[in-house]
Parts: C-alpha cells; structure tokens; sequence
C-alpha cells in the first residue's frame, strides 16, 4: 500500500510537461528516379502526435539516413516550409487535453551533396552525425519549452510504388 500511494505522490509531482505522449500517426515512403541522369532519392512523410502539450513545442530538425533536414513551418515567410503544426483539443472525462499534430514531408535526394547543399542546422554543418543514437527510420528533434528533446521514428507504415521521372 505504502508503494502505491509513493508512486501516486511521486507521478501526481511530475511537472506537466514531462508527460507528455508522443506518438505516430502515418508515415510513408516513396523512393523516385530521374531527372539529371542517375538521380535517385526517396520522398518521405511523417505525422506525429503529441498529446497532453502544457507548453511551446518547436520541431526543428529531421534525421533519415544520415541527412540532417532542417524543418520550416509551412506559412513561413519563403514559403519553403516542408512542416505544418496543427493544435487542437479533446475532451476526456471533463478534462481539457491539448494536442498537436506535426506533419513533415521531406526529401533526400542521392546527389543533392553534389548540386545543392543541403538545409541543415548549424551544429549539424560541422558535425554530420545525429546527437543521440536512435533506432527507427528517423529521428525528430523538437524544443519543448527549454528542453531538447528528441522522438525516434520506429517505422514506415507504408511504401508507396516508386516514381520515375523523364
């Protein structure tokens, strides 16, 4: 009895947001060809929830296959965004729950290395390994109030039939 009340006191002390859940919705990948001669890359899309948010969540960068993406929201400015963040709330038991949506369209090509540099953060321009070893298909890196935080992709749900370009 005295352990059960222990751990109910020690989680009910937990700041809010340490709690929150994380988790994925849809993920997919399509793997494309073409363009200049013996281009290649793959198209990938990501949603992630995270429930029971208390304070500011802000994606900044996507690891897959050891490229570093940098991710812009989608009404940015430039309109070059390839993150769109969506809140919105339930309700549970007369309870207010905060949700956020994040979904991420990215593209990794073979050669971009050779024609364009890619986006990447600047910790990631002099180091071009993630900053935490994970296993999954990628790894997300968010802000959450002041702390780093990072969420491991685990899997593609689906593969989509692969594209060719002329």
């Amino acid at each position: 009895m005295r352990l059960v009340l222990f751990t109910l006191l020690l989680w009910a002390s937990l700041p809010l947001h340490a709690r929150v859940k994380v988790s994925l919705r849809e993920s997919y990948r399509q793997n494309w060809s073409g363009g200049i001669a013996g281009n290649s890359g793959s198209n990938f899309h990501f949603e992630v929830q995270f429930s029971d948010v208390a304070d500011t969540l802000l994606p900044d960068t996507l690891w897959i296959e050891g490229h570093c993406i940098a991710l812009r929201l989608k009404n940015s400015a430039d309109g070059n965004g390839n993150t769109a963040v969506t809140r919105y709330h339930t309700y549970q038991r007369g309870k207010r729950r905060t949700h956020l949506l994040i979904s991420i369209d990215a593209r990794i090509s073979r050669q971009e290395a050779r024609l364009v540099a890619p986006l990447q953060e600047p910790e990631a321009a002099t180091n071009p390994t993630p900053p935490i070893a994970y296993k999954g298909v990628a790894l997300l890196c968010y802000r959450y109030g002041t702390e780093r935080r990072y969420y491991a992709i685990p899997e593609i749900l689906k593969y989509l039939d692969p594209v060719n370009y002329p």
